[in-house]
């Protein structure tokens, strides 16, 4: 209750709240993150949320952006746990900016300064470039369409050209995932699209305290 109460909090907050991050963000670090103003990506950031394969769910209210994603990416990044990198972040809204991590510090020093954020932030940010997962959007966007897991792993398992391969290794990944965690995840993934931030961390309190 207190960690969603903090989630909350930061997305009501009226300040800018800036995310230096250069590595992992995943889990909570996702939740004290993403509700902030400006999420800034170094070049080793790694954005995942592999809940379902511990038998949890993703929660910290991310249902509510992973269900605004485009192309089922949303769906497909909470079912799996799959990491990504700055690039496909950066195309799915999860950061703001793609800085280099050795302008870190300037940066830090340029909001000590009370340097305005938004012109410290455009200055240095760089383009990423495509993502890993561009090339691939296609076959998410076809297979994790499905109402129901069994469905999307079917999916996935009759793939074929360039890409089955690659659909083939998700099915296998999502097999060994949490069955009830998957079937939660999908559902509230799915209801997230009609929820408020507030909504989906209410159920997320309630979801966490049954599993």
């Amino acid at each position: 209750a207190a960690e969603y109460s903090l989630n909350w909090l930061l997305e009501c907050f009226s300040k800018p709240t800036i995310s230096l991050i250069d590595g992992a963000v995943m889990g909570s670090g996702v939740g004290i993150s993403l509700y902030g103003t400006h999420r800034v990506a170094g070049e080793r950031y790694k954005f995942a949320m592999p809940e379902t394969a511990i038998g949890l769910f993703p929660d910290v209210g991310v249902a509510h952006a992973l269900a605004r994603m485009p192309d089922e990416a949303g769906v497909y990044l909470g079912l799996t746990g799959a990491a990504i990198g700055r690039a496909d972040a950066f195309a799915l809204g999860l950061v703001t900016h793609c800085v280099p991590a050795e302008s870190f510090q300037d940066i830090t020093a340029a909001l000590a300064d009370a340097d305005p954020v938004d012109p410290v932030l455009d200055g240095r940010h760089v383009d990423p470039g495509p993502g890993e997962l561009a090339t691939v959007r296609p076959v998410i966007a076809r297979c994790f369409a499905a109402g129901t897991v069994g469905e999307i792993i079917g999916r996935l398992r009759a793939e074929k050209g360039e890409h089955a391969g690659w659909a083939a290794k998700v099915a296998g990944d999502l097999e060994r995932m949490s069955p009830l965690s998957l079937a939660v995840t999908l559902r509230h993934i799915c209801e997230a699209r009609a929820m408020t931030l507030r909504e989906v961390l209410e159920v997320d309190y309630r979801l966490a305290c049954r599993f």
